[in-house]
This record gives structure tokens, C-alpha cells and sequence, in this order.
């Protein structure tokens, strides 16, 4: 399956700096960054050594995932091919800009490996209803037809 297919695309925030510090935002619209309308916000933090997040698929909506502090990786699958994707707050290598993470509907998410003091923003496009989530792996498997 080619990249551009998979449930997932990295996403570049540009900062803006000075000699203040740095600026990041994330805004929906149309000259926004981010590519829907955000509806929910929550955040992940103080987590314990060795923890673990996720380990669970949604099928509504579109989640941008942007580490704030620390970092962590974000294995991602379509049940088929596995990704990972290590996370670091702060600038990237590339043009200045913050490195986030678009989880499309029907990946699988796996969060784990967090530094201490990790702080993750998620901005998602849907309110949260539990029965979006299916936490179990062999009943995501049959759901995206790729189980026994």
C-alpha cells in the first residue's frame, strides 16, 4: 500500500521566533493548519515511567496528535503495515517547524516510550462517544476485513 493511502500523515506547525522565544499555533479554517474544524481538545500528561496510551482505533473523525513537552512514539497500523513515529516537543530540523501527527479513521494507536514530563495535545474533529472505540485487536482486525 503506498504511503499516501495509509490512516495517517505527518503534519508540519511552523514557529515563529524571536528573541522572546517561539510562538506555535494551530488554528482550523481556511488558512489554518489544521484540516477540519476542531470540536474536542484534551491533553495527556503525567504519565507514569514505562506507560503506555491508546491501543485502540476510532472510525469517526480525524485526530491531530502534537507533543507539547517531552516526547514519545505513536505506532499507528491499518492492520496490516505497522509505523512508528517518534514525537519531540519543540523545533524540528526542518524550516523551524513543530512536528504533529494526523491520525485518520480506522488506525490503530499505540503511544508509549514517553520522556519524563510529556505533554500531548490532541485536537480531534468529533466530540468523544464511546462507542467509536474499539480497544479490542482481533475485533479491529475483522472490522477493517483484515481478520480471520
Amino acid at each position: 500500500m503506498p504511503l499516501a493511502e495509509y490512516p495517517w500523515e505527518h503534519v508540519s506547525l511552523p514557529a515563529h521566533t524571536d528573541e522572546r522565544g517561539s510562538l506555535t499555533m494551530a488554528q482550523s479554517g481556511p488558512v489554518g493548519l489544521v484540516p477540519f474544524e476542531i470540536k474536542r481538545t484534551y491533553w495527556l500528561h503525567d504519565i507514569k515511567d514505562g506507560g503506555k496510551r491508546g491501543a485502540h482505533a476510532t472510525f469517526n473523525g480525524l485526530q491531530l496528535v502534537i507533543p507539547l513537552a517531552g516526547g514519545f512514539a505513536v505506532t499507528l497500523s491499518d492492520g496490516v503495515s505497522w509505523r512508528t513515529f517518534n514525537l519531540r516537543a519543540g523545533l524540528s530540523m526542518k524550516n523551524g517547524q513543530t512536528d504533529g501527527l494526523l491520525i485518520k479513521p480506522g488506525a490503530w494507536r499505540e503511544l508509549d516510550h514517553f520522556l519524563p514530563g510529556t505533554v500531548v495535545l490532541i485536537l480531534a474533529d468529533t466530540l468523544y462517544e464511546d462507542v467509536d472505540y474499539c480497544r479490542d485487536w482481533s475485533e479491529y482486525l475483522a472490522r477493517v476485513g483484515k481478520g480471520e
